[in-house]
């Protein structure tokens, strides 16, 4: 399987390093086929490959693009309010899949003597559990 892996690995670096070199069609200067050749490489090793050190490649490539500003690329990525929460939503995700909270509030809610007396309550409080997990994350 990893042997698939490897053309496509390949042609991925070779477009995110080499696309600046390709003959732009008119209106598009070299930094921005250099920018496509990145934006196509690391589309497909997200696909192909995964979504973590991809996504590192693409923003390591993007400092070397002479018209981006290696401070702005970061900036622009981890200095994000939106790359800050979403971290700390992955972080306390990730501390209440470890404990046994989220399982414990779905069961209180879907094992109470409410949810037993018909469906609509049962569904009722199984959505009403999802809104409770979804509120503590």
């Amino acid at each position: 399987m990893k042997n698939r892996k490897i053309p496509i690995l390949l042609f991925a670096l070779l477009a995110i390093f080499f696309f600046r070199f390709i003959p732009a069609p008119t209106g598009l200067n070299a930094d921005g086929m250099q920018v496509v050749g990145i934006f196509l490489g690391t589309l497909l090793l997200w696909i192909f490959v995964g979504i973590d050190w991809p996504s590192l490649l693409c923003l390591a490539a993007l400092t070397l693009v002479p018209a981006l500003d290696p401070g702005q690329v970061f900036a622009s990525s981890f200095g994000n309010e939106t790359f800050v929460f979403l971290l700390f939503t992955f972080m306390l995700t990730y501390a209440l899949s470890q404990t046994s909270i989220i399982k414990r509030i779905a069961l209180a809610f879907i094992t109470s003597k409410w949810a037993q007396k018909g469906a609509w309550q049962l569904t009722l409080l199984f959505l009403l559990s999802v809104f409770t997990s979804g509120a503590l994350i």
